[in-house]
């Protein structure tokens, strides 16, 4: 026994014909066959991979965490504008020094 589903469009009566989308010849639409009537095909529960605990969170610890985020971004900064800037400040200093012994 062949079992059968509804178009949705009309809902005629349609046998799977093994395809994932199937025209229907009553409506002339083109539906997509339900995952149990393909063959071959299981449907498995969805399940999340991991089960998180959950964790109460409250206001103060997001504005401590908040806090603690701000200060790390502004010392990368600064270390990164210190890096940036340091070779700089050695050709300038290596310049003058250069010039004042010139001028001896």
């Amino acid at each position: 026994m062949t079992k059968t589903f509804d178009c949705p469009s009309c809902g005629a009566p349609l046998r799977p014909m093994g395809t994932p989308t199937q025209f229907c010849t009553y409506c002339e639409s083109t539906i997509v066959v339900p995952t149990e009537q393909l063959p071959g095909r299981r449907v498995w529960p969805i399940r999340p991979a991991v089960n998180f605990p959950r964790i109460a969170v409250s206001p103060a610890d997001i504005q401590q965490r908040n806090k603690r985020t701000t200060i790390l971004i502004c010392v990368f900064l600064l270390v990164v504008v210190i890096v940036m800037v340091t070779p700089f400040i050695f050709m300038i200093l290596a310049a003058i020094i250069g010039a004042l012994a010139g001028a001896n």
